[in-house]
């Protein structure tokens, strides 16, 4: 057999390097995407999971027949009486009518703080929200924006009407401000 009839297995260096430079163009492309799709799935888990909470508060207002109050909690044993719901928030049945947790009083739901990064802030003067025994919510709207460093573009809002409803929405250009200056 001639020498010059067998084919030769390889790569040379030049293909490699092709290789290599074409793999290091996708990567980075995709990984600025990734880290966007990662941010917007742990703003979404978040707005989901605070919007499921102020349901179950609803339902078990209406069930019991007395008053549930969400609000934010750090400890996630008291009311902390500030807007920051990122610190995480408590969900309990306010059988005594003080909008604050008392000995006794049953525990719904209990959520820890949100991924460094993620901000949720409620409206100024509204630090929690007390549903009454027809499912309405005492006081005004209450709006939670929600903001990460992605900046205004990103940030997304649920709104509290005074029926008790809970839907998600745009957030007025203060809210967004108000949420981007808050310290985390």
């Amino acid at each position: 057999m001639d020498a010059r009839n067998r084919m030769q297995a390889g790569v040379t260096v030049i293909e490699a390097l092709i290789a290599v430079v074409l793999l290091a163009i996708l990567a980075a492309i995709a990984v600025p995407a990734y880290a966007d799709l990662g941010a917007s799935l742990r703003m979404r888990s978040a707005r989901s999971a605070l919007f499921t909470a102020l349901h179950q508060a609803r339902i078990a207002a209406v069930h019991r027949g007395s008053a549930v109050v969400a609000c934010p909690s750090g400890d996630q044993v008291r009311c902390s009486g500030s807007p920051h719901w990122h610190d995480g928030w408590l969900v309990f049945a306010d059988d005594d009518g003080d909008r604050e947790r008392g000995p006794g009083e049953p525990v719904y739901l209990v959520a820890g703080a949100l991924p460094p990064g993620l901000t949720a802030a409620g409206s100024a003067g509204r630090p929690r929200i007390t549903y009454r025994p027809d499912g309405s919510a005492h006081g005004s709207n209450l709006t939670v924006t929600f903001c990460d460093r992605r900046g205004a573009g990103a940030a997304s809002a649920l709104i509290v009407n005074v029926y008790g409803r809970v839907r998600s929405g745009p957030p007025s250009a203060a809210a967004i401000e108000r949420c981007l200056a808050t310290p985390r």
